[in-house]
Protein backbone atom coordinates (compact mmCIF):
# COMPACT_ATOMS: atom_id res chain seq x y z
CA UNK A 1 0.00 0.00 0.00
CA UNK A 2 1.31 3.48 -0.87
CA UNK A 3 2.74 5.72 1.83
CA UNK A 4 0.25 8.34 3.11
CA UNK A 5 0.39 11.87 1.79
CA UNK A 6 2.21 14.49 3.89
CA UNK A 7 -0.57 17.09 3.85
CA UNK A 8 -3.51 15.49 5.60
CA UNK A 9 -6.20 15.57 8.25
CA UNK A 10 -5.19 16.87 11.69
CA UNK A 11 -8.15 15.82 13.86
CA UNK A 12 -11.72 14.52 13.94
CA UNK A 13 -13.58 17.78 14.62
CA UNK A 14 -17.33 17.12 14.64
CA UNK A 15 -20.10 14.80 13.52
CA UNK A 16 -23.72 15.39 12.49
CA UNK A 17 -26.16 12.62 13.39
CA UNK A 18 -29.76 11.90 12.36
CA UNK A 19 -32.51 12.16 14.97
CA UNK A 20 -36.26 11.51 14.92
CA UNK A 21 -37.11 13.55 18.03
CA UNK A 22 -34.98 16.68 18.28
CA UNK A 23 -36.11 17.65 21.80
CA UNK A 24 -35.40 14.16 23.12
CA UNK A 25 -31.98 14.08 21.45
CA UNK A 26 -31.02 17.49 22.82
CA UNK A 27 -31.86 16.37 26.35
CA UNK A 28 -29.86 13.15 25.95
CA UNK A 29 -26.71 14.92 24.75
CA UNK A 30 -26.93 17.71 27.34
CA UNK A 31 -28.40 16.06 30.44
CA UNK A 32 -26.98 12.54 30.05
CA UNK A 33 -23.74 13.26 28.17
CA UNK A 34 -22.71 16.63 29.64
CA UNK A 35 -22.98 18.62 26.38
CA UNK A 36 -24.28 22.15 25.90
CA UNK A 37 -26.28 23.53 22.95
CA UNK A 38 -24.59 26.44 21.18
CA UNK A 39 -26.67 26.79 18.02
CA UNK A 40 -30.21 26.01 16.88
CA UNK A 41 -31.08 26.04 13.19
CA UNK A 42 -34.33 25.95 11.22
CA UNK A 43 -36.44 27.17 14.13
CA UNK A 44 -38.16 29.98 12.20
CA UNK A 45 -39.79 30.16 8.77
CA UNK A 46 -38.39 32.17 5.90
CA UNK A 47 -39.52 32.32 2.31
CA UNK A 48 -37.38 29.84 0.29
CA UNK A 49 -35.18 31.69 -2.21
CA UNK A 50 -35.42 31.08 -5.92
CA UNK A 51 -34.02 27.69 -6.82
CA UNK A 52 -34.52 26.20 -3.32
CA UNK A 53 -31.12 24.54 -3.52
CA UNK A 54 -29.48 22.04 -1.20
CA UNK A 55 -27.64 24.77 0.72
CA UNK A 56 -30.91 26.44 1.72
CA UNK A 57 -32.48 23.15 2.74
CA UNK A 58 -29.53 22.41 5.01
CA UNK A 59 -29.65 25.84 6.66
CA UNK A 60 -33.40 25.71 7.32
CA UNK A 61 -33.73 22.06 8.33
CA UNK A 62 -34.51 21.78 12.10
CA UNK A 63 -31.45 20.84 14.11
CA UNK A 64 -29.09 21.75 16.92
CA UNK A 65 -25.34 21.76 17.55
CA UNK A 66 -24.07 20.55 20.93
CA UNK A 67 -20.60 21.29 22.29
CA UNK A 68 -18.91 18.11 23.60
CA UNK A 69 -15.54 18.98 25.12
CA UNK A 70 -13.10 19.89 22.33
CA UNK A 71 -15.56 18.71 19.65
CA UNK A 72 -19.24 19.10 18.84
CA UNK A 73 -22.13 17.01 17.57
CA UNK A 74 -24.90 18.16 15.26
CA UNK A 75 -28.41 16.71 15.54
CA UNK A 76 -30.62 17.00 12.46
CA UNK A 77 -34.28 16.04 12.36
CA UNK A 78 -35.16 13.37 9.81
CA UNK A 79 -38.47 13.56 7.99
CA UNK A 80 -38.21 10.66 5.52
CA UNK A 81 -35.76 7.95 6.62
CA UNK A 82 -35.98 6.72 10.24
CA UNK A 83 -32.79 6.09 12.19
CA UNK A 84 -31.79 2.42 11.95
CA UNK A 85 -30.68 1.18 15.40
CA UNK A 86 -28.09 -1.63 15.28
CA UNK A 87 -29.37 -5.20 15.26
CA UNK A 88 -26.25 -6.18 17.21
CA UNK A 89 -25.05 -3.43 19.55
CA UNK A 90 -21.44 -4.63 19.55
CA UNK A 91 -21.38 -4.67 15.74
CA UNK A 92 -23.41 -1.55 15.07
CA UNK A 93 -21.95 0.90 12.54
CA UNK A 94 -21.26 3.70 12.03
CA UNK A 95 -20.25 4.03 15.67
CA UNK A 96 -19.20 7.36 17.13
CA UNK A 97 -16.60 7.05 19.88
CA UNK A 98 -16.79 9.63 22.67
CA UNK A 99 -13.76 10.23 24.88
CA UNK A 100 -14.89 10.15 28.52
CA UNK A 101 -12.65 11.48 31.30
CA UNK A 102 -11.30 8.40 33.04
CA UNK A 103 -12.34 9.61 36.50
CA UNK A 104 -15.92 10.25 35.33
CA UNK A 105 -16.29 7.09 33.23
CA UNK A 106 -18.31 5.08 35.76
CA UNK A 107 -20.67 8.00 36.46
CA UNK A 108 -21.30 8.66 32.76
CA UNK A 109 -22.00 4.98 32.05
CA UNK A 110 -24.42 4.86 34.99
CA UNK A 111 -26.30 7.90 33.64
CA UNK A 112 -26.54 6.33 30.21
CA UNK A 113 -27.90 3.10 31.70
CA UNK A 114 -30.44 5.12 33.72
CA UNK A 115 -31.61 6.82 30.50
CA UNK A 116 -33.16 3.53 29.38
CA UNK A 117 -31.19 3.10 26.14
CA UNK A 118 -29.44 -0.08 25.04
CA UNK A 119 -26.07 -0.43 26.80
CA UNK A 120 -23.45 -3.18 26.45
CA UNK A 121 -20.87 -4.54 28.84
CA UNK A 122 -17.50 -2.94 29.53
CA UNK A 123 -14.64 -4.29 27.42
CA UNK A 124 -11.36 -3.28 25.83
CA UNK A 125 -11.38 -1.32 22.60
CA UNK A 126 -8.37 -1.30 20.24
CA UNK A 127 -7.86 2.16 18.72
CA UNK A 128 -4.77 2.08 16.58
CA UNK A 129 -2.11 0.75 18.93
CA UNK A 130 -3.98 1.82 22.08
CA UNK A 131 -6.34 -0.27 24.15
CA UNK A 132 -8.98 1.52 26.23
CA UNK A 133 -11.88 0.60 28.50
CA UNK A 134 -15.12 1.18 26.62
CA UNK A 135 -18.87 0.59 26.76
CA UNK A 136 -21.09 0.49 23.68
CA UNK A 137 -24.55 2.07 23.74
CA UNK A 138 -27.07 3.85 21.55
CA UNK A 139 -28.25 7.41 21.99
CA UNK A 140 -31.92 8.30 22.46
CA UNK A 141 -32.45 8.02 18.68
CA UNK A 142 -30.70 4.71 17.95
CA UNK A 143 -27.31 6.07 16.79
CA UNK A 144 -24.48 3.81 17.92
CA UNK A 145 -22.02 5.32 20.44
CA UNK A 146 -18.93 4.00 22.19
CA UNK A 147 -17.98 5.53 25.53
CA UNK A 148 -14.17 5.35 25.74
CA UNK A 149 -12.33 5.93 29.04
CA UNK A 150 -9.60 8.48 28.33
CA UNK A 151 -6.84 9.87 30.53
CA UNK A 152 -6.37 13.60 29.89
CA UNK A 153 -4.36 16.05 31.97
CA UNK A 154 -6.44 18.99 30.71
CA UNK A 155 -9.91 17.51 31.29
CA UNK A 156 -10.86 20.18 33.82
CA UNK A 157 -14.54 19.87 34.73
CA UNK A 158 -15.43 18.14 31.46
CA UNK A 159 -16.73 14.59 31.61
CA UNK A 160 -17.08 14.17 27.85
CA UNK A 161 -13.78 15.32 26.34
CA UNK A 162 -14.71 15.12 22.66
CA UNK A 163 -14.70 12.66 19.79
CA UNK A 164 -12.44 9.64 20.19
CA UNK A 165 -12.89 7.67 16.97
CA UNK A 166 -15.28 6.64 14.22
CA UNK A 167 -16.01 2.97 13.58
CA UNK A 168 -17.48 2.00 10.21
CA UNK A 169 -18.04 -0.85 7.78
CA UNK A 170 -16.40 -1.42 4.42
CA UNK A 171 -16.80 -3.99 1.69
CA UNK A 172 -13.24 -3.31 0.47
CA UNK A 173 -10.51 -2.79 3.05
CA UNK A 174 -7.78 -2.21 0.47
CA UNK A 175 -9.68 0.55 -1.33
CA UNK A 176 -10.68 2.16 1.97
CA UNK A 177 -7.12 2.08 3.30
CA UNK A 178 -5.77 3.60 0.08
CA UNK A 179 -8.37 6.38 0.14
CA UNK A 180 -7.68 7.44 3.73
CA UNK A 181 -3.92 7.11 3.27
CA UNK A 182 -3.32 8.46 -0.22
CA UNK A 183 -6.09 11.07 -0.41
CA UNK A 184 -6.66 12.17 3.19
CA UNK A 185 -3.08 11.72 4.40
CA UNK A 186 -3.65 9.40 7.36
CA UNK A 187 -1.38 6.66 8.68
CA UNK A 188 -2.54 3.04 8.71
CA UNK A 189 -1.59 2.28 12.30
CA UNK A 190 -2.53 -1.38 12.53
CA UNK A 191 -4.36 -4.05 10.55
CA UNK A 192 -5.95 -7.32 11.58
CA UNK A 193 -8.05 -10.07 10.02
CA UNK A 194 -10.94 -8.17 8.46
CA UNK A 195 -10.20 -4.72 9.90
CA UNK A 196 -7.81 -1.78 9.86
CA UNK A 197 -7.30 1.40 11.84
CA UNK A 198 -5.99 4.73 10.58
CA UNK A 199 -4.86 7.39 13.03
CA UNK A 200 -4.67 11.17 13.08
CA UNK A 201 -1.99 13.44 14.63
CA UNK A 202 -4.56 14.21 17.36
CA UNK A 203 -4.49 10.54 18.46
CA UNK A 204 -8.04 9.95 17.23
CA UNK A 205 -8.74 7.04 14.90
CA UNK A 206 -10.95 5.65 12.16
CA UNK A 207 -11.56 1.90 12.41
CA UNK A 208 -13.02 -0.04 9.46
CA UNK A 209 -14.46 -3.55 9.58
CA UNK A 210 -14.81 -5.79 6.52
CA UNK A 211 -18.37 -6.92 5.73
CA UNK A 212 -20.07 -8.54 2.74
CA UNK A 213 -22.90 -6.00 2.64
CA UNK A 214 -23.16 -2.59 4.30
CA UNK A 215 -25.82 -2.43 7.01
CA UNK A 216 -28.91 -0.16 6.66
CA UNK A 217 -27.50 2.22 9.29
CA UNK A 218 -24.38 2.72 7.15
CA UNK A 219 -26.15 3.51 3.90
CA UNK A 220 -29.09 5.59 5.23
CA UNK A 221 -29.48 7.93 3.51
CA UNK A 222 -29.84 10.41 6.35
CA UNK A 223 -30.30 14.11 5.79
CA UNK A 224 -27.25 16.10 6.87
CA UNK A 225 -25.30 13.21 8.45
CA UNK A 226 -21.58 13.71 7.97
CA UNK A 227 -18.24 13.40 9.73
CA UNK A 228 -15.93 16.42 9.68
CA UNK A 229 -12.15 16.73 9.97
CA UNK A 230 -9.99 19.76 10.70
CA UNK A 231 -7.06 20.59 8.40
CA UNK A 232 -4.71 23.55 8.00
CA UNK A 233 -4.95 25.77 4.93
CA UNK A 234 -2.19 24.07 2.95
CA UNK A 235 -3.58 20.61 3.70
CA UNK A 236 -7.07 21.70 2.66
CA UNK A 237 -5.91 22.73 -0.79
CA UNK A 238 -3.71 19.63 -1.11
CA UNK A 239 -6.60 17.31 -0.24
CA UNK A 240 -8.94 19.06 -2.66
CA UNK A 241 -6.30 18.67 -5.36
CA UNK A 242 -5.96 14.95 -4.65
CA UNK A 243 -9.75 14.49 -4.65
CA UNK A 244 -10.02 16.17 -8.03
CA UNK A 245 -7.07 14.23 -9.43
CA UNK A 246 -8.79 11.00 -8.36
CA UNK A 247 -12.04 12.10 -10.02
CA UNK A 248 -13.94 12.27 -6.69
CA UNK A 249 -16.67 14.95 -6.76
CA UNK A 250 -16.39 17.52 -3.98
CA UNK A 251 -18.02 20.82 -3.16
CA UNK A 252 -19.27 23.07 -0.39
CA UNK A 253 -22.86 21.95 0.14
CA UNK A 254 -23.50 24.94 2.42
CA UNK A 255 -22.43 27.39 -0.28
CA UNK A 256 -21.72 30.13 2.28
CA UNK A 257 -18.01 30.07 3.09
CA UNK A 258 -16.67 33.35 4.48
CA UNK A 259 -13.27 34.81 3.52
CA UNK A 260 -10.48 32.74 5.02
CA UNK A 261 -12.74 29.79 5.86
CA UNK A 262 -12.58 26.73 3.63
CA UNK A 263 -14.82 23.67 3.69
CA UNK A 264 -15.78 20.96 1.26
CA UNK A 265 -17.81 17.73 1.26
CA UNK A 266 -17.30 14.41 -0.52
CA UNK A 267 -18.03 10.70 -0.14
CA UNK A 268 -15.58 8.03 0.96
CA UNK A 269 -15.57 4.63 -0.83
CA UNK A 270 -18.20 3.32 1.61
CA UNK A 271 -20.73 6.11 1.07
CA UNK A 272 -19.91 8.07 4.22
CA UNK A 273 -20.35 11.81 3.67
CA UNK A 274 -17.19 13.55 4.87
CA UNK A 275 -16.17 17.16 5.33
CA UNK A 276 -12.75 18.80 5.63
CA UNK A 277 -12.53 22.36 6.93
CA UNK A 278 -9.88 24.78 8.18
CA UNK A 279 -11.91 26.11 11.16
CA UNK A 280 -12.39 23.88 14.15
CA UNK A 281 -14.99 23.40 16.88
CA UNK A 282 -13.37 26.00 19.15
CA UNK A 283 -13.78 28.62 16.45
CA UNK A 284 -17.35 27.50 15.69
CA UNK A 285 -18.42 28.03 19.29
CA UNK A 286 -16.40 31.16 20.10
CA UNK A 287 -18.58 33.84 21.69
CA UNK A 288 -21.72 31.69 21.70
CA UNK A 289 -23.84 31.09 24.78
CA UNK A 290 -23.82 27.45 25.87
CA UNK A 291 -27.25 26.24 26.96
CA UNK A 292 -29.05 23.34 28.54
CA UNK A 293 -32.27 25.30 28.26
CA UNK A 294 -30.77 27.55 30.94
CA UNK A 295 -27.52 29.42 30.14
CA UNK A 296 -24.37 27.75 31.50
CA UNK A 297 -21.72 30.12 30.16
CA UNK A 298 -20.09 31.60 27.09
CA UNK A 299 -17.49 29.73 25.00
Amino acid sequence: MAQPAVDGIRCFDHAVLPVVDLWRAERFYTEVLDGAIFQKVGMSYRQPPAGNGAADLFVDHPGAFVKMGRSHVGLFLQTQVPVQPPADLERGFPCLGLAIADGAFTDVVQRVRAAGVAVGQEGLRSLGRLQCRAVRCVDSEGNCLDLVATVAADAGSHQVLGLSYLGAETCDLATTGAFYGDVLGLDIAVEGPGWLAVTMPSGQALVFHQVQTLSPSMVGPYFGRHFAFYVDDDSFHAIVGRLRAAGIPEGDALGRNVPGEYATYFYDPNGLWLQVLNHDSTRATRGRVLMRYTPVGVA
